[in-house]
């Protein structure tokens, strides 16, 4: 069975997804699903954009939470950045003034003990 909230391939047997735990009562049975560009390797999830099958070569879980094919990662994670961050949360503030090369704080002598 195929969850559809996440996309994840499930087995015939579970009532509720192994990734996300949406309940599979009432989905149809997947019988044979195969990657839509591999037709010989079994599916492991579905685009929940494009409904696309996908195999593990050809798209996966993004961000540990649902199953995109390559094509349409791309186009959430650049979504992602434009918003100024991972899932609309703020850009990472800028390095304080005063900071050593590349952002990290200046050493002060053994244990970052004051001198």
């Amino acid at each position: 069975m195929i969850c559809p909230r996440c996309g994840l391939v499930n087995r015939s047997d579970r009532i509720s997804c192994v990734h996300c735990w949406a309940p599979l009562i009432g989905q149809p049975p997947a019988t044979d699903v195969r990657c839509a560009d591999h037709p010989d390797v079994a599916a492991t999830g579905r685009c929940v954009i494009c409904q696309k099958l996908v195999c593990d070569n050809c798209g996966g879980l993004y961000q540990n939470q649902r199953v995109y094919c390559l094509e349409d990662t791309e186009k959430v994670m650049m979504a992602a950045l434009t918003r100024g961050g991972r899932r609309g949360r703020a850009a990472p503030a800028p390095v304080a003034a005063g900071a050593g090369e590349g952002g990290a704080p200046k050493k002060r002598g053994l244990f970052g003990r004051k001198k």
